[in-house]
């Protein structure tokens, strides 16, 4: 990638009326240059037959910029036939940065029209710099690419990679914009070269899903994306742009279906949960769920339990709960009890063993285990223990048209002698749509854990539709003959206010 040697630079010292040149004037009279200015560049382009555009010739100039004075001049002479070297373009700039730093105009300025020399006759080219936006490109920015709105976009590159991204004009996919370096060779065998916006060897991670790149292509359809790559139908909200759109939410769901609309009220959110998208690499930036797709900012997606799917499904502003599982230590005590926690960014949970932390909880008989094990096929599932198959307690909450029962569910905790007890909220005191405590001392605000033998366990609905949602609770009497109690609890709305949870079959018998 050579430049065009054919002109001669030189500083204006002492240029002769008899000569064949170009005086290059450049001025910033008016531009406020901050201090950290560090160079002027000067940029000079030999005209390409045919296209539009010019190619950088050696005939331009970097100078720091502290010794540099206002007007900046210099002479330029040819160096060969008048007529081969043809039209010239001129530009010129205040800089920041040195490479390998980024450099970042401050200020730019080009010649209105082309040049020429004129055999034996001394030309004059102004240049002013004003704050005008243009791309330096290249290693040492020695390429510049511009818009002045009467001709369209000007690049001064290379002959053979006209924006100077390292990338041949003869493969790149984009060959006028530094910005895009993709090659028109891929190598992750889907068939789609220039587009492809996902392209190597070897998967990737994509908003915590490892992704096949050649599952991301454009026009790639949802159901073969998640075929690909083991995504199951229940995360709704994938926030990955696998079609190569530039959006999220767009894409055609199954064959045969018609596009989405993803965004129906014109608020600027879409349906998949998001209320602005930005294409942030291959992933789109997830949001809490627009509420109201009726009326434009809320979209409300009543009836849906949260999940971990990387949006706010009924919009109360609160997390996916974690959900309990467990880490078999061996021996007949061996189980410990863990959580599995969502990342409410992305919409996902991790279903590896590490997955799976210690939360600090007493340890159960290693035969209690499995129903917590069986949690892993349902992390995606509305209740993930329910589905599990746990062995538990439909417990039914008050809940009238106008909202939660005034008064507090309770349900006395057995006492349990000995010299205090741990009684816990397995995953906290945010279960899905409902708030879940103890109270051991009258008044006491509810906490998702307490040392008190015999607390009442407080239940309250978060909203006036909660879904049901099943609980882990733990009791421990800090005794070594006392066992350590673990129950399940579903807990589902009740249409009765009389300020009692009523549980069938009962969480303690009498």
């Amino acid at each position: 990638m050579t430049r065009r040697p054919w002109l001669a630079l030189a500083l204006l010292a002492g240029a002769c009326a008899s000569e064949t040149g170009i005086i290059v004037e450049v001025s910033w009279t008016n531009i406020d240059v901050p201090p950290d200015a560090d160079r002027l560049r000067v940029y000079v382009g030999t005209g390409v037959a045919g296209e539009p555009r010019f190619v950088v010739n050696d005939g331009g100039v970097v100078k720091p910029y502290a010794e540099v004075h206002e007007p900046f001049r210099y002479f330029v002479r040819p160096d060969g036939d008048l007529a081969a070297i043809g039209d010239l373009k001129f530009a010129a700039a205040i800089t920041r940065g040195v490479p390998p730093d980024a450099i970042e105009p401050i200020a730019f300025g080009a010649a209105g029209g082309e040049v020429r020399f004129v055999d034996g006759q001394i030309g004059l080219v102004k240049i002013l710099l004003l704050p005008f936006p243009y791309t330096p490109a290249g290693p040492d920015g020695e390429c510049a690419l511009y818009d002045p709105d009467t001709i369209g976009a000007v690049i001064i590159g290379r002959p053979d990679d006209g924006d100077c991204d390292g990338t041949l004009d003869a493969v790149d996919c984009a060959p006028l914009d530094p910005a895009d370096a993709s090659m028109a060779s891929g190598v992750d065998s889907d068939g789609v070269d220039c587009g492809d916006c996902l392209d190597g060897p070897a998967p990737v991670m994509l908003n915590g899903w490892r992704v096949d790149p050649g599952s991301v292509f454009p026009g790639q359809r949802e159901d073969a994306f998640r075929a690909a790559n083991n995504i199951p139908t229940s995360v709704a909200c994938l926030h990955i742009d696998f079609d190569c759109s530039g959006a999220c939410g767009d894409e055609v769901p199954r064959l045969g279906e018609p596009p989405r609309d993803p965004d129906l009220d014109a608020s600027g959110s879409q349906r998949c949960g998001a209320t602005s998208l930005r294409q942030d690499g291959l992933s789109c930036a997830a949001r809490p769920s627009d509420c109201d797709e009726e009326m434009a900012g809320h979209t409300p997606i009543t009836g849906e339990a949260e999940i971990c799917d990387g949006r706010d499904a009924n919009c109360d502003g609160r997390p996916a709960p974690a959900i309990p599982c467990a880490i078999d230590r061996g021996g007949a005590l061996g189980c410990n009890i863990g959580t599995r926690a969502c990342d409410d960014t992305s919409g996902r949970i991790s279903p590896e063993p590490s997955g799976c932390v210690d939360a600090g909880f007493p340890h159960l008989f290693s035969a209690e285990c499995a129903p917590l094990q069986a949690t892993l096929p349902c992390l995606f599932d509305p209740d993930p223990l329910a589905c599990a198959g746990v062995d538990r307690s439909a417990c039914d909450v008050g809940v009238a048209e106008a909202g939660p029962c005034a008064e507090l569910e309770k349900l006395r905790m057995p006492g349990v002698p000995g010299t205090g007890c741990d009684w816990r909220v397995v995953g906290g005191g945010v279960q899905g749509d409902w708030n879940v405590g103890f109270v051991g001392t009258p008044g006491a605000a509810p906490s998702p854990t307490t040392d008190q033998c015999g607390p009442a366990l407080v239940v309250v609905p978060a909203n006036p539709d909660p879904q049901p949602r099943t609980i882990m609770i733990v009791g421990d009497a800090r005794t070594p003959l006392t066992p350590i109690v673990a129950r399940f609890l579903t807990l589902k709305a009740d249409d009765a206010c009389d300020g009692a949870l009523s549980c069938n079959p009962p969480v303690f018998q009498p």
